[in-house]
């Protein structure tokens, strides 16, 4: 099974991606399973993009700031399958999101199959608090995947391992430095601030870099919380960092 059947994604649809621990490798995976059945894909965000070259070969790329620039999207799709949609591409550090008016434009582009949008980020670290305004999911979205990496488990609630750590702190009563739990994983995603507070569509828990039997039962454990709460659609046990004959998908916890 790969992660378009895993998922259920469908023509037309436009994925959100937030949280930390493999939204890069995540969004890379599906362009390229979607690419293969030769749909027409474009990535996207809402926020910041990464640089180029840090996260692996994103599709060719498009500054679009305004309408008229827009309209060079449906001409590019007659020569590229896959395509990379950023405001700003130059900026030092990290390639700057287009305008949000453009975002919500981008889904009426007659060619395109499938957007990938990344609505927050995490800065390499596998889990993460959200400010109040974060993420920015457009209203355009139809399905928003969060995205958790089950190699935090065990760690210390520290800002090397999580990004803004003292919200979860404060969140979950725990002290910084505490070592994360299964349990902790799955308030932070269920906390009435946390990751699912500004979903959008269909809602899925990609719990990735499962790739040992202990992260198996870590994420199993994180999965049937989640699945108890009613509040999420399915969640997806995986790693994106799988090669070879090594599945991608681990597991499927659907909402009875």
């Amino acid at each position: 099974m790969n992660l378009l059947e895993a998922f259920e994604l469908h023509r037309k649809d436009a994925i959100a991606f937030i949280g930390g621990g493999g939204k890069a490798s995540l969004m890379l995976r599906i362009c390229q399973e979607a690419s293969a059945e030769r749909w027409k894909v474009l990535l996207t965000t809402t926020t910041h993009m990464w640089p180029k070259g840090s996260h692996g070969n994103f599709p060719a790329l498009l500054e679009v700031r305004d309408e008229k620039e827009l309209r060079q999207v449906e001409q590019a799709f007659l020569t590229h399958g896959a395509l990379t949609v950023v405001g700003n591409a130059s900026a030092i550090h990290r390639m700057e999101a287009p305008p949000l008016p453009i975002v919500e434009r981008l889904p009426a582009i007659e060619a395109l199959d499938l957007l990938l949008i990344k609505a927050d980020g995490a800065r390499d670290r596998s889990l993460k608090g959200h400010r109040s305004y974060e993420p920015v999911v457009p209203a355009c979205t139809t399905v928003s995947v969060a995205v958790v990496g089950m190699d935090v488990i065990g760690k210390p609630l520290e800002a090397r391992h999580v990004h803004h750590p003292e919200l979860v702190s404060e969140w979950l009563t725990v002290p910084k430095g505490a070592l994360i739990t299964e349990k902790m994983v799955a308030d932070v995603i269920l906390h009435p601030k946390g990751y699912l507070a500004r979903l959008r569509g269909r809602v899925i828990v990609f719990l990735n870099k499962v790739n040992s039997p202990e992260s198996a039962r870590s994420a199993g454990s994180v999965a049937h919380i989640l699945v108890e709460s009613k509040r999420v659609n399915r969640v997806v046990l995986g790693d994106t960092w799988a090669r070879g004959r090594d599945e991608i998908i681990k597991d499927i916890c659907l909402q009875e």
